[in-house]
């Protein structure tokens, strides 16, 4: 079971795709920060249920609640073999040396996703602050200490119009120079001057595949390969029977303990299946909503896209595209 918790909505970013702000027809909740004593609890409870799961933090941007996530990892030390390794999405600014070597004498497994859109140039007009100069220089800095200090790193990387016009050659040297597993995404954009279609996502991931052939004939393994299949997994419901991954998978947000079945539904209302009761939590998870998921499964559409595109052509196109990339990649990397 995957059991993520979004600490709170604080960010020191203001991203142009960040989806907490990316359906404007569903109603967002007011809720406070998760506590650790919440977290805990529920944590506890689910172990118990579920015999072994995997905690995944996020946000807005975890690292503001940093003291919150050393104090649930501490508490719950007596819990190992049953908690796979954290999983901490973040995008990168916070992390210092400080908090590295607190983070190590706590857990040293902790997994980190840190989100890097590409080159400089790129990345500081995606992730942008007012009050930061270079985003990308402090992920940058913030990925390399962590692998100094021995942890796993991911880089989330969302493709926009402006990867699109960078160009596929030199996106795919930007990734190399990382040695690092790259996760792709397309993102929600409340900014549409970056939005690109999903065909035009499709059309650069296969662009991509086409330069790394050329450099490596005999079609060695590479770490942003990971990356690909793991978008192909969690979109391509039908091909992996007939699910995305919800129903493994519950979040967790708000000083109450509110639940949501996929966290990229938080804060929004009308998908809030309740507040985290021990005795009721059977029956919130079996709720209306995971019937609605759950005819979504089996009809290979995703809820989310869903309630973001409001439209049958444009769900259908992105099922048809994503369709499209697997069975490409299946083809000419010979994947079984």
């Amino acid at each position: 079971m995957n059991v993520y918790f979004s600490l709170g909505n604080k960010c020191n970013l203001n991203c142009i795709y960040c989806y907490n702000s990316s359906m404007p027809n569903l109603t967002p909740l007011e809720i406070g920060s998760i506590g650790h004593v919440n977290m805990e609890r529920i944590v506890r409870f689910l172990t118990d249920k579920y015999g072994k799961i995997r905690i995944n933090f996020t946000g807005g941007e975890p690292l503001i609640y940093k003291d919150t996530i050393f104090q649930l990892l501490k508490n719950i030390n007596d819990l190992e073999g049953q908690i796979e390794n954290p999983v901490i999405t973040t995008n990168g600014t916070l992390i210092n040396t400080k908090t590295i070597k607190q983070f190590r004498e706590i857990n040293e497994n902790i997994i980190f996703n840190i989100s890097i859109d590409g080159p400089e140039q790129v990345h500081n007009l995606t992730r942008v602050s007012k009050n930061i100069k270079s985003s990308y220089s402090l992920a940058k800095s913030g990925l390399e200490l962590l692998k100094q200090y021995g942890f796993k790193v991911y880089i989330n990387s969302v493709i926009t119009k402006l990867h699109i016009e960078l160009g596929a050659d030199a996106y795919y040297n930007f990734m190399k120079s990382f040695e690092t597993p790259f996760l792709f995404g397309k993102g929600s954009f409340t900014n549409q001057e970056y939005y690109i279609s999903e065909n035009q996502f499709v059309n650069f991931i296969l662009d991509l595949i086409r330069v790394w052939e050329k450099d490596n004939d005999d079609n060695d393994n590479c770490t942003w390969l990971d990356g690909i299949l793991s978008y192909i997994y969690y979109n391509l419901n039908k091909t992996f029977d007939e699910h995305c991954g919800s129903e493994q998978m519950i979040a967790f947000a708000g000083s109450d303990g509110l639940m949501w079945l996929c966290p990229r539904f938080i804060p929004y209302d009308e998908y809030c299946i309740g507040q985290f009761d021990e005795k009721t939590y059977d029956e919130l998870m079996n709720s209306q909503i995971r019937n609605r998921f759950s005819k979504n499964f089996q009809s290979n559409i995703c809820t989310y896209e869903l309630e973001l595109y409001q439209n049958d052509e444009i769900i259908e196109s992105t099922q048809r595209e994503k369709n499209r990339l697997f069975n490409t990649i299946i083809k000419r990397l010979d994947i079984k």
